[in-house]
């Protein structure tokens, strides 16, 4: 990267190089993002990437193969499981997984995600910003005014804001505009200073309203640039807003500017070595798209020449009469003797070649999404077994479960690096939050706070110094639990902030759709199976409540079928009479040698 005076010869140095220069792949494959994101939005939305025309039709066949891959690769956030998973803390899974449903509704998570599968399938990579606390935002591609088309984080990263004045009013309450965080110039004065005309890029429209220009620019930049006397570079956030003066001239402000950490995540689909964007559903289908146009233009010329009548005549009187169009019906037409009138023969014998082809391309457009007939819920051909169309709509997702599990791994990051640090945060914090519980549950959670609180004031007196008496401990270990009975079953989490510590480690997440965690929870099932058809006599148990890895295995299983999970460690023994009763006996032979 070039060395820039400041971030306005940044911004401007580097927009036109995005749009116009593109990047060399390998040999003569070049590309070039701007152009990828544009084709790739215009295919979608029935537009050539010339402009759409009324006497070009567009036949759309990538934007039911996106919609497709929307469905089969994406998932909601009931799909997502929060959860500890440990014998002696199952009440803190229940406290976890309700904040959790809260949370997520709280946030529009399941709008986030949708988008995120959404940017994933259609561009080949989605890029993800962390906003306020944790909430993630997909930044959208299209606002993306300049990056490094070869890794979208490796670089200066500027993305193109269009602010109306109350939308950029809103963001006073981030700090923007405040001379503390290094702005020149107020909202206010930004506002002013624009002039009446809504201005998106390079597009004027006049109407009522109008935009404001407004550059979010992210990197690495000399420490001199947001007030430092050093050169060395730190991660930097600048916000810079653009107007033009009274003879034209574009100039800019600063509205924020300030150190910060990575606020940016991406995850790619198809990775090509060299790209910052993997292969897009509708960039693997821009050939059979462009060839389909083809065959439809031609189709309508086709259907355009057929449509004219074209007369033909060996009448030199009939050949001369300028207004045989104009003829009324009926009307009489008087030929020489010997002369003759016909229709020329316009009948399209290559419409049918134009069908079959598009029927190709068409075809040809499934193979590459993987949108068999089975999966766009067609019926299969009459005779064919049921057992075949499974497996052919198995072998049919199987490059979708692929994608899907990259999301899911993705968003399992997210969680772990921005979602629970800021849940702990927020729950230390005593956020105002009611769980409300069945009676068993909120049972099973004044057990568990009970017993947790009593061992805590044990090691608190070893630690004074004192002995640990019983009686003591248990005393206040109840006066603890009645304050927890005066609230009911609705608890508000803060009381419970010190059993939520170190929450980022506990916490187990699984993210599938729903097919996964029926196959994780046959495997966990088959496990178990084995472990509940042995017992061990002389404590009259089965081997799961002797061993706690079993208890946790088991705990899984409630856990991935959206179940509350059980405290396994203190089970009674049952009786060995009892216990033998219920394990199946050899059936018993009617032969003598063997009796």
């Amino acid at each position: 990267m070039r060395k820039y005076d400041d971030v306005f010869d940044l911004i401007t140095s580097e927009i036109s190089a995005y749009e116009t220069v593109p990047i060399v792949i390998l040999g003569v494959w070049n590309w070039n993002m701007f152009n990828h994101v544009k084709l790739s939005t215009l295919y979608k939305n029935f537009v050539y990437g010339d402009g759409q025309h009324d006497d070009r039709p567009f036949d759309n066949i990538t934007l039911p193969n996106l919609r497709l891959q929307y469905r089969t690769e994406g998932f909601d956030v009931k799909d997502i499981a929060v959860y500890i998973n440990h014998s002696k803390a199952y009440f803190k899974s229940m406290l976890v997984r309700k904040f959790h449903e809260q949370w997520a509704l709280e946030q529009g998570l399941n709008t986030f995600i949708d988008e995120l599968v959404e940017s994933y399938v259609d561009y080949g990579g989605t890029l993800i910003k962390q906003v306020k606390g944790a909430r993630p935002e997909v930044v959208d591609l299209k606002t993306i005014a300049f990056a490094d088309q070869t890794n979208l984080l490796g670089g200066p990263l500027g993305i193109r804001h269009h602010f109306s004045p109350d939308e950029l009013m809103e963001k006073e309450k981030d700090g923007w505009g405040e001379e503390k965080n290094g702005a020149t110039a107020t909202i206010q004065e930004l506002i002013d200073l624009s002039l009446e005309e809504k201005k998106d890029g390079q597009w004027t429209n006049k109407t009522p309203g109008k935009y404001i220009e407004v550059y979010e620019v992210h990197g690495m930049f000399p420490k001199s640039w947001i007030g430092g006397s050093s050169n060395k570079y730190t991660r930097q956030m600048h916000i810079v807003g653009f107007y033009t003066n009274e003879t034209w001239e574009q100039k800019y402000v600063i509205l924020y500017k300030k150190e910060v950490k990575q606020r940016f995540k991406v995850l790619l689909r198809d990775p090509v070595k060299g790209k910052a964007l993997g292969l897009g559903g509708a960039g693997e289908l821009f050939e059979p798209q462009v060839w389909n146009n083809y065959d439809v233009i031609r189709m309508k010329e086709l259907l355009d020449a057929v449509s004219k009548v074209i007369l033909k005549t060996t009448d030199p009187a009939v050949a001369a009469r300028t207004r045989i169009k104009d003829m009324d019906n009926l009307e009489i037409l008087t030929l020489l003797e010997g002369t003759d009138i016909g229709q020329v023969d316009t009948f399209p014998r290559s419409f049918a070649l134009f069908d079959r082809e598009m029927q190709r391309n068409e075809s040809r457009a499934r193979q590459i999404s993987g949108a068999t007939e089975a999966l766009q819920g067609e019926n299969p051909p009459s005779g064919q077994p049921f057992r075949s169309t499974r497996e052919i709509i198995i072998q049919g997702q199987a490059q979708h479960e692929y994608r899907k599990g990259k999301i899911a791994e993705f968003l399992t990051e997210v969680y772990r690096d921005w979602i629970l640090p800021d849940m702990e945060v927020e729950i230390v914090k005593e956020k105002e939050f009611l769980a409300e519980f069945s009676w068993k549950e909120f049972t099973k959670v004044l057990d568990d706070v009970t017993e947790n609180a009593k061992a805590k004031i044990k090691k608190d007196m070893v630690a004074d110094g004192k002995l640990p008496y019983e009686d003591e401990a248990r005393l206040e270990a109840e006066a603890q639990r009645r304050v927890f009975q005066r609230y009911g079953r609705t608890l508000p989490l803060g009381i419970l902030k010190d059993e939520m510590k170190g929450l980022p480690k506990a916490v187990k997440i699984s993210i599938a759709g729903k097919s996964r965690l029926a196959e994780l929870t046959d495997k966990l099932s088959a496990v178990l199976q084995q472990v509940f058809s042995t017992f061990n006599p002389n404590t009259g148990t089965f081997a799961v409540f002797d061993d706690p890895r079993m208890a946790d295995w088991f705990n899984q299983i409630l856990e991935y079928s959206n179940l509350d999970p059980v405290d396994l460690g203190e089970q009674p023994a049952l009786p060995v009479n009892k216990l033998n009763a219920r394990i199946p006996q050899p059936e018993r032979t009617a032969s003598v040698g063997a009796a």
